[in-house]
């Protein structure tokens, strides 16, 4: 019989964060700043799931190195996101479904900021299906008319 191998000290920690989140998510801020860019991501997720994510989790969390962000179903709002958006121009794939608080403006802005982006799913909701065509409508006519418009 093969003895199981114990957790990574990393995965406990994060595990007694996940645990505690309710009563140190109002400081938050306060020791994440310090945290490595996969541990915040960890972190975030866990507050997604726990329905704690908002613009304030959010901005406290976030990091120019993301990639990938996936906030689907939380309390952000066009503000969280639009700081996501300067701050993370590296993201590929975003995941904002089930968003009630953000519009069209919010998704123009990760749309002009996130050049690499190459996912955005926003589906579950009628209001942010339509809010999300109409930012990346306007988006590409921003686009369109500086790439045409020439020097």
């Amino acid at each position: 019989m093969k003895k199981a191998r114990p957790r990574k000290l990393v995965s406990l920690c994060i595990g007694v964060l996940g645990q505690h989140l309710e009563d140190i998510i109002n400081d938050i801020s306060e020791f994440t700043a310090f945290f490595p860019p996969h541990i915040k991501l960890a972190i975030m997720s866990v507050a997604r799931r726990r329905r704690l994510l908002n613009d304030d989790v959010l901005v406290s969390l976030v990091d120019s190195s993301w990639k990938i962000l996936d906030i689907s179903g939380s309390e952000v709002t066009d503000v969280g996101l639009a700081t996501v958006a300067h701050t993370c121009s590296n993201l590929w794939a975003v995941d904002i479904s089930r968003c009630e608080k953000i519009s069209a403006a919010a998704v123009s802005e990760i749309i002009c900021h996130c050049p690499s982006l190459e996912i955005l799913r926003c589906g579950y909701d009628p209001q942010l299906n339509a809010s999300a065509s109409f930012g990346l409508l306007y988006s590409l006519f921003i686009i369109a008319m500086f790439y045409f418009s020439g020097p």
